[in-house]
């Protein structure tokens, strides 16, 4: 019998509840042509059959030896099958793979051939669902290799992205492992990418064979490297200890910008792996990282994986924002028990006292006054005494969301949505409440031009605003029946700034009775132009999707000149988009695959092209004032003596020689 300490090659394969794969693993590597292997499976505490299927295989082949541990991840189970393995060579695969027949024969050849430290190969991936097996180019750069043996030293800044950071398409010389005590962290995912990328900076020695052997099952949850949520920081771990161990063998200098690259991929790929709760952990904890801070602060201002890292952190705190929150403590409730209007006053910015003495020094007494949002102690203390006022205390969720907490709070028989910039008049809300009474209003818009109008269900009312140039969807010019707002099912949605337009258009097509009041009782006092921002662009984004998905209904038969409402609101959103600051826009990641896209197609590239054709334009137009001057110029040559002058000494010559001709015939 053969001396098993004259093995070639050791394959070492972790094993947790693959019981649905195990069975082909097994089978593509007692198949191989390449007979001279040992095949350790390690069960890292697996619950399901997969003990019993290798135990049974066992029976069949002598070589295969068999550890079990309990659960303490893939990482250990390697570290447990290097402990044991006996081979010159060793192969770490997966459970859930499996292999071509020549990939050991092959690996070995090469690894003989050129006395090499590591053998890299290329893989497939194989989609678990469609049986589809794709090679994955990325997986093995060959185009950045200097020649078919290489070390760190001739890579330069390629070293850690010519193959993937897994070890499963590797063949790895098992005396270089010891020599350089190179062994596998036990984390919980990405506990492979230590020891593989640290083996590529110690190696001398590394080549490859540029073909795909392994079949790399993908969409499968039981795979050990699936389980990202409840660990979601490993890859940090991972990188941090990668870091430590290239300082200490002395490599980190020539192999700085190569790692700032790996960490780059590695950081991107562990945010865009994960749920967005999960993003959210990662994101927090990035922020504070002084890893994550040098890789970015060391990128290039152009580096694209570095500026998609800043997008999505961007996005995800976006995304935090606007995600529904309705944590509401009640401070206050108001002292009106049937009250005729509940007037709304919000507070995503700061306290403004003149709209708030506004709203108190009001005719109509019989109100109902809801603050909503991060109230200051200042208007805690100024509300005390007035008992018309409820207070509600709520995170910022964006102005719409803030209305829709004081909404289900208010109990008057109208609505009125107050804005900080409001002026009214004292008999303001008295006047509009009188005019819905007396004509049964459902909605009553307010503005200053004087126009006959009748009551009129909502399409006919603001088909005739938009004729007459007064269309005007603020909800601060709008008194609103709150039972018939409750009918409609419409709601204002937490995250939003300004959703006036999509909402004022689904309560006019659904309205019955509507009617307009030309008056100066509301305006409105100046507010600085604010620098834009991806709120205002989301704003008006939103908008534009739940307006043309409004007027699209099958049951609707709406005017040319509503059906061009959305149309306007998606200028108004690529305008915004275009004056928007490059670090504003770095927020788009809040979008997800098929939004994004959408947004790309409807607003980025509209856009562009929008720009591009100013660019012609302007061209153009210089093009045109070039030319004017040299009109210009051209003109005034012409008048010039020293012109005429000229002309007179060409002309003279030619004149003679004419005469001369006439003499001598």
């Amino acid at each position: 019998m053969k001396n098993r300490n004259q093995t070639k090659v050791s394959v070492i394969v972790p094993v947790y509840n693959a019981e649905s794969y195990i069975e082909k693993c097994i089978s593509s590597l007692l198949e191989q042509t390449f007979q001279d292997i040992e095949i350790i499976f390690v069960d890292d505490g697996s619950t399901d059959n997969s003990l019993n299927i290798i135990k049974g295989k066992q029976k069949q082949d002598s070589r295969i030896r068999f550890f079990s541990q309990k659960n303490q991840y893939a990482g250990a189970a390697r570290n447990k099958g290097l402990n044991e393995a006996v081979g010159k060579y060793i192969l770490f695969l997966d459970a859930d793979d499996f292999f071509e027949e020549d990939m050991i024969k092959d690996l070995y050849i090469q690894a003989e051939a050129k006395e090499a430290d590591i053998v890299l190969c290329g893989a497939y991936r194989y989609d678990d669902r469609t049986g589809n097996a794709v090679e994955q180019k990325h997986w093995l750069r060959t185009d950045c290799f200097p020649s078919d043996v290489f070390s760190h030293k001739d890579m330069g800044d390629n070293l850690f992205i010519v193959t993937n950071n897994a070890v499963w398409n590797k063949l790895f010389n098992r005396q270089f492992i010891i020599d350089n005590n190179i062994r596998f962290q036990t984390l919980h995912n990405t506990n492979d990418m230590y020891f593989m990328m640290l083996s590529l900076a110690c190696a001398e020695r590394i080549t490859y064979i540029d073909h795909p052997y392994v079949y790399y099952r993908a969409y499968t949850f039981d795979n050990i490297q699936s389980k990202k949520k409840n660990h979601p920081l490993d890859f940090l771990k991972a990188l941090e200890a990668l870091k430590e161990a290239l300082i200490a063998r002395n490599v980190y200098p020539e192999i700085k910008e190569a790692f700032r690259l790996l960490a780059s991929h590695v950081i991107r790929y562990g945010l865009v792996t994960v749920d967005d709760e999960t993003r959210e952990v990662i994101a927090d904890a990035l922020k504070e990282n002084k890893l994550f801070n040098e890789v970015i602060a060391e990128s290039p201002v152009d580096d694209p994986v570095a500026c998609r890292i800043k997008r999505i952190i961007k996005g995800t705190a976006f995304k935090k924002k606007i995600a529904h929150t309705e944590a509401v403590s009640c401070l206050k409730k108001s002292g009106i028990s049937d009250p005729l209007c509940s007037v709304i006053l919000c507070y995503p910015a700061g306290f403004d006292p003149l709209v708030y003495e506004n709203i108190l020094n009001q005719s109509e007494k019989k109100l109902e006054i809801i603050l909503a949002g991060e109230l200051s102690d200042e208007i805690i203390s100024a509300s005390k005494k007035e008992k018309r006022i409820a207070l509600l205390q709520t995170p910022d969720q964006g102005r719409s969301g803030l209305r829709s907490v004081a909404l289900k709070e208010a109990k008057g028989k109208y609505i009125y949505f107050a804005d900080r910039a409001l002026i009214m008049a004292d008999n303001a809300l008295e006047t509009m409440i009188k005019r819905c009474e007396t004509k049964d209003l459902e909605m009553l818009f307010i503005g200053k031009k004087e126009l006959e109008v009748k009551v009129m269900d909502g399409i006919s009312l603001v088909s005739a605003l938009l004729d007459a140039g007064v269309y005007e969807s603020s909800l601060d010019h709008q008194l609103i029946d709150r039972v018939f707002l409750k009918k409609t099912g419409n709601v204002l949605t937490c995250g939003s700034s300004n959703e006036d337009s999509a909402f004022t258009l689904r309560n006019l097509i659904k309205a019955t009775r509507t009617s307009y009041l030309g008056s100066d009782i509301i305006s409105f006092s100046d507010v600085k132009e604010e620098t834009q921002t991806y709120q205002n662009l989301y704003d008006h984004y939103q908008n534009y999707l739940q307006m043309s998905e409004t007027v699209q209904k099958d049951d609707l038969f709406l005017p040319e000149n509503i059906l061009s409402l959305p149309l306007k609101e998606k200028e108004k959103t690529i305008s915004v988009y275009e004056t928007l600051p490059e670090e504003e826009r770095l927020h788009q990641e809040t979008m997800d695959g098929y939004a994004r896209k959408q947004f790309t197609e409807e607003i980025v590239k509209a856009a562009k092209a929008k720009q591009k054709q100013k660019d012609l334009q302007n061209k153009l137009k210089r093009t045109e004032n070039e030319l004017a001057n040299v009109q210009e110029r051209y003109d005034k040559v012409l008048q010039s003596r020293s012109y005429r002058f000229g002309r007179l000494l060409m002309w003279l010559p030619h004149k003679l020689k004419k005469l001369f001709k006439r003499k001598g015939k």
